[in-house]
């Protein structure tokens, strides 16, 4: 059964009644740079949580956080070749234009530099002092040499001599610094 909503005078609650939603007095300016927040940079704090859960040894088991640190650097990799690359193709066009979220090109470049900069010190401070010495601990060796740009498959043995190539695949997409100067990126 439909009850009709009734105010404290016990009258049924009209239009007149309802609380104003949408007009304030206040006309706003939905121009402003601050109603919008920016993909590039909303996109690398998404990563920036990818990357919180490899830096957390108390949520995940080791190779969990191998995966994690992965998926993040795949991730950037990705960013990097597309989204970057777009933004510096409008910096070397020299469009100065601010997009809605109030940034231009240069601008955009730089936050992103900024922002990636200590997620790669995070990043690489977590897989060498923490994940990659935890690792050996298991008997799983990390091995970088002129052999890995060569032969790839024989980068990653345990201590048993096994190698495991499929490992490795996934370890490839951890380069010291974006895929452009991954000895081992395709």
């Amino acid at each position: 059964m439909h009850m009709e909503q009734q105010n404290p005078e016990g009258q049924q609650a009209g239009l007149a009644d309802m609380p104003e939603i949408v007009s304030n007095g206040h006309d706003r300016d939905f121009s402003d740079p601050e109603f919008y927040v920016n993909r590039e940079l909303s996109w690398i704090s998404f990563n920036q949580r990818v990357l919180e859960e490899a830096l957390s040894p108390e949520l995940h088991p080791l190779l969990e956080r191998a995966k994690f640190i992965s998926i993040f650097s795949s991730n950037l990799d990705e960013f990097f070749m597309i989204r970057v690359a777009g933004i510096e193709k409008q910096y070397e066009a020299g469009l100065q234009k601010r997009t809605v979220d109030g940034f231009t090109p240069a601008e955009q470049l730089e936050r992103i530099r900024e922002m990636v900069v200590v997620q790669l010190q995070q990043r690489n401070r977590c897989l060498y002092r923490e994940i990659i010495p935890s690792l050996e601990k298991e008997g799983i060796i990390f091995a970088v040499s002129t052999i890995c740009r060569n032969q790839p498959e024989t980068c990653l043995t345990s201590t048993s001599g096994k190698r495991s190539s499929r490992c490795l695949r996934r370890w490839r997409s951890i380069p010291a610094t974006p895929s452009r100067s991954c000895p081992t990126f395709p």
